[in-house]
């Protein structure tokens, strides 16, 4: 079980480094995923097509083509962690942010915010919050 809680804690590592790389790039990204295979290999899933095999060309599609994905996964015990990342636009009262839903087989589930700001082109990281998530993926446990 401690291997799951560190494969769970890398790839959530790697799941907001990639969303900086990307918003560093584009300054946006669609949500994506990382996940760990029972084998314990990392791997990433964007998804570039719906269920319909129609392009992913915004946020819902995507997040809905990764739950579909990783819970198909997770029933057929292939994957036992899962992140799936989503970028939060900036309000007139809150700071943009990187987002990250974390489950595991072992039932942690838990939301991680990652907000920052930009400056001198440059990111900061403000304060990370993370509460308990609500499990979607391994919905057995």
């Amino acid at each position: 079980m401690e291997q799951q809680s560190n494969s769970s804690e890398e790839i959530l590592h790697h799941g907001i480094a990639c969303a900086f790389d990307l918003l560093s790039e584009d300054g946006d990204f669609l949500p994506f995923g990382f996940y760990v295979a029972n084998t314990g290999e990392i791997g990433v899933f964007n998804p570039e097509v719906d269920e319909d095999g129609e392009p992913v060309t915004d946020g819902p599609q995507a997040l809905t083509a990764l739950k579909n994905e990783f819970k198909s996964a997770a029933s057929a015990k292939a994957y036992v962690a899962t992140a799936m990342m989503t970028h939060v636009s900036a309000t007139v009262t809150t700071p943009a942010a990187v987002v990250c839903h974390l489950e595991d087989d072992a039932g942690t589930c838990l939301e991680v915010t990652v907000p920052y700001k930009f400056e001198n082109d440059q990111f900061e990281r403000l304060d990370v919050k993370v509460e308990d998530g609500v499990n979607t993926i391994f919905l057995e446990v």
